[in-house]
């Protein structure tokens, strides 16, 4: 009796047991998968601001000589700090490479004389060192001239006193 009453109930309760339980076990499944998804997400979001500020706090930086030294440093990505000059970021980004560099006053009297052992009046009198921000020679000392997040920053070695480089005369 006892056998057949638990294989009798088992056959007819089989099938709606069965109807029971995949209801019963479809919305545990699907339960767990939305949780590790929504976690997931945060780190990503979390991430994504974390690496925007690094491009708001860089500008680009090249130097380039003559013929014969061509590019001393090839345009790249560098971090500046607040109330940073042109001059103040040339001279922390040739001592970090190990470019040699010379220099002479500060501020709006500053002057480059040199960058990698090519000085001014190698090539001439007119020869030396301009720079340009965003394209543009500044009519300021490189001392002076406050670097902004985004400026594209050039140093080039004139030979004929920036007009060979697009310069305007003074």
């Amino acid at each position: 009796q006892p056998t057949a009453g638990v294989s009798e109930p088992a056959k007819p309760a089989s099938p709606s047991a069965a109807a029971t339980q995949p209801s019963a076990a479809t919305p545990k499944p699907p339960t767990p998968k939305p949780a590790p998804a929504a976690t997931a997400k945060p780190p990503a979001a979390t991430r994504s601001p974390a690496a925007t500020p690094k491009p708001d706090n860089v500008v680009t930086l090249s130097i380039t000589g003559d013929e014969e030294h061509g590019v001393i440093l090839a345009a790249a990505q560098y971090e500046i700090k607040k109330g940073e000059s042109v001059l103040d970021l040339l001279k922390r980004i040739t001592r970090g490479q190990k470019i040699q560099m010379e220099y002479q006053g500060s501020k709006a009297f500053a002057y480059v004389e040199g960058i990698d052992n090519l000085y001014e009046n190698d090539h001439g009198s007119e020869s030396g060192w301009m720079y340009k921000v965003n394209g543009e020679f500044p009519s300021k000392a490189a001392g002076s001239w406050i670097v902004e997040p985004g400026d594209t920053i050039e140093w080039l070695y004139t030979l004929d006193l920036g007009k060979d480089l697009g310069a305007k005369a003074p």
